[in-house]
């Protein structure tokens, strides 16, 4: 991997040259190539590094910039004008360059998190993706340039690993996926910035990039700091080791896509005597290939806990037939098949219900609850996406589960509200109601919720003082 030891623009030109060839691109076709553009230093570098390489090699760039309309219209139209005027002086200089603006109106990422129960960073990213695809095809793009850098690199290996992800996970971000690519993954954001200023540029600076609310910006901000100072070198080590897990990921992916998945009229299938032979790290891998098509087909937002795989691989491997029921689907392994299929929901079915009461991780359908209990009192933590919320000093035990019919939470007056009413005030879903967690206090005599988290689906929490 390169490291720019005493910075030079050139250097950094030929690093982004050399990570575009590994990854195919052709430099001598002289076809256009894409690239996302926010207006921060790292899009910035990237956008101002191809426009030479552009003009060197004679091949044009289309760049598009996305206005979510999640922050202050003051802050993201500020970011589109730039990027347009950045563009036009770009233009001036000789380099084949158009650019294209895509704006979301307001609303409609707060209304994709709350339709998927999801945070609004990953429906932000959802919508912006999918605008990059439409994109690309509009312009018959075989390369979409993104600025991920090597800062990035770092601080998604770390979040993963504090999520307990797998290889998948633990491999990084890849220089190259599908139509979109990277070259700017080896390089370092301070070499990035110095890149932008020797060219004599500026670039613009998020706001929300200081908010520790999010668990990246939280990484970013205190424990990576914290690594630099107490481990040195820690970073390269934890690079090497994204490259061997990323190795590992290809081995047990390739193994997994020897058995094939089908659909059928209520659900997916594969055959039961495709799967006996393998390792259980293959098997689990083929199950959530399968859940993953099932959850496509018939349009089902699932995040499925690995233990709860990892448990339905174990029944597997000590050969009993069985049938069990989640929340969205039922899991059949029979005489001859293993099937998830779509399960129809009566009024009294529970999503999931936990009583909490010693330290430990604990998975939800939302994600991770972090729970440390000390002289009697935990302190919680909610992990769902790239965001968290912490809640202090809950009397053990406690009740971690999904809304029931009949709940009602103490209102600011003393009075007792309904849970549903709320999230109707909320304009909540019916897949998302089922989503969403309430704390349940089990030392008191009436045993009453604590807590509504509406953060898990971008909303706002309830929460009962004193």
């Amino acid at each position: 991997m390169y490291v720019m030891k005493e910075f030079s623009v050139s250097d950094f030109d030929d690093e982004v040259y050399r990570n575009l060839v590994s990854c195919g691109f052709d430099f001598s076709a002289g076809k256009p190539i894409g690239v996302a553009v926010s207006g921060g230093a790292d899009s910035v570098s990237l956008l101002l590094c191809l426009s030479r390489l552009g003009k060197e090699f004679g091949f044009g760039i289309k760049v598009i910039t996305v206005n979510h309309n999640i922050r202050s219209a003051e802050e993201s139209g500020g970011d589109v004008i730039f990027v347009r005027n950045l563009c036009e002086r770009i233009l001036e200089s000789g380099c084949d360059i158009s650019f294209f603006e895509k704006v979301l109106a307001p609303g409609v990422v707060g209304n994709l998190a709350l339709s998927k129960g999801i945070g609004t960073e990953a429906a932000a990213r959802q919508l912006r993706y999918e605008l990059f695809d439409e994109f690309a095809r509009a312009w018959n793009l075989g390369f979409v340039a993104l600025a991920h850098n090597r800062n990035d690199q770092v601080e998604t290996l770390l979040m993963r690993f504090l999520q307990g992800s797998g290889a998948a996970g633990l491999g990084g971000i890849r220089m190259k996926r599908d139509r979109y690519v990277r070259p700017l993954i080896t390089l370092s954001r301070l070499d990035i910035e110095e890149y932008v200023r020797r060219l004599g540029f500026s670039w613009r600076t998020d706001s929300t990039n200081f908010d520790t609310h999010y668990m990246r910006n939280r990484i970013r901000n205190e424990l990576v700091p914290f690594l630099r100072e107490r481990f040195c070198g820690f970073e390269t080590a934890l690079l090497a080791g994204a490259e061997k897990s990323a190795a590992d990921e290809d081995l047990i992916a390739g193994l997994a896509s020897s058995v094939s998945w089908k659909k059928e009229n209520d659900g997916v299938f594969c055959l039961r005597n495709g799967i006996t032979s393998l390792k259980k790290a293959v098997k689990i891998r083929v199950l959530f290939n399968g859940l993953d098509l099932f959850c496509s087909v018939f349009s089902v937002e699932c995040r499925f806990p690995f233990r709860s795989i990892s448990v339905l691989v174990e029944r597997i491997e000590r050969g009993e037939k069985f049938s069990v029921d989640f929340a969205d689907f039922t899991f059949v392994y029979d005489d001859e098949h293993i099937c998830f299929k779509k399960r129809s929901l009566v009024a009294t079915d529970s999503v999931f219900f936990v009583i909490i009461k010693e330290n430990g991780v604990f998975q939800f359908p939302f994600g991770d609850v972090y729970c440390s209990i000390r002289d009697g009192l935990a302190d919680i933590r909610f992990d769902f996406g790239e965001e968290s919320f912490e809640m202090e000093k809950l009397q053990v035990p406690f009740c971690i589960r999904s809304v029931q019919f009949g709940d009602r939470i103490r209102a600011a007056d003393g009075s007792m509200k309904s849970v549903q009413d709320v999230l109707s005030d909320w304009h909540v879903g019916a897949m998302q109601k089922r989503m969403i967690p309430v704390v349940q206090d089990l030392c008191g005599k009436d045993q009453d919720l604590v807590a509504l988290i509406g953060c898990v689906c971008g909303l706002s929490n309830w929460i009962v003082r004193g």
